[in-house]
């Protein structure tokens, strides 16, 4: 099955980016595939604006 990356949102939570660096090679890689990402239950964990900045825009 054929599919375009970028119709794809993979939803993920905030305790998910405990391992940050981990973290943020996985998701850089889904979004170079061009597959959008998004964090729910911002800010119920430990996360900052910062953390997220960095998992979002890398």
């Amino acid at each position: 099955m054929d599919f375009e990356p970028a119709l794809l949102e993979l939803e993920v939570t905030e305790s998910m980016v405990q391992n940050l660096n981990e973290s943020i090679t996985i998701l850089g890689e889904l979004r170079s595939q061009g597959m959008k990402i998004s964090i729910d239950d911002f800010g119920t964990g430990y996360s900052s604006l910062s953390i997220s900045e960095r998992v979002i825009h890398r």
